[in-house]
């Protein structure tokens, strides 16, 4: 059980009570040292069954649930509520696939057009070599050519 009281943010220290408190319950706790009859409501809320209803309260809490499961109007709000939430669930899922397939596609084409690029830089580099090898060979066969020359 964790128990809220309001309190002035400002002046923490300033004695503040509305009487207003919001009680948390932790049904899987192990720690502290609750009522027993509020051990029992913690453990009915976890497990809502007839047979955990211990005492009076409960038994009346139990009452209440089963009518309002039996009611087939709560019964088909209730439906509509999880049909509503599965359908909203679906179609985040549906978006969020998507948008990964499209953030896919857009990585791949730009993946694939700087791979593009790079071939075409490294072909460019390439055929700059291969130009200038060949310079230097045509180069090579003039000298060639002047030397093997008759003299007149």
């Amino acid at each position: 059980v964790y128990t809220i009281k309001n309190g002035c943010v400002e002046i923490p220290e300033m004695p503040y009570d509305d009487g207003a408190r919001t009680l948390y319950l932790y049904t899987g706790g192990t720690k502290g040292n609750p009522p027993e009859e509020l051990r029992q409501l913690l453990h009915y809320m976890e497990h809502t069954s007839a047979e955990n209803a211990g005492n009076e309260m409960l038994r009346d809490i139990d009452k209440m649930v089963r009518t309002v499961k039996q009611d087939g109007e709560v019964s088909l709000e209730y439906m509509k509520i999880f049909e509503r939430e599965e359908m909203l669930i679906r179609q985040g899922f549906e978006q969020g696939v998507s948008k990964g397939i499209a953030q896919g596609i857009e990585q791949c084409i730009s993946q694939g057009i700087e791979q593009g690029r790079e071939m075409e830089r490294k072909r460019a580099d390439d055929a700059e070599r291969e130009l200038a090898l060949l310079k230097k060979e045509l180069e090579m066969l003039k000298q060639k050519n002047k030397d093997l020359t008759p003299l007149s």
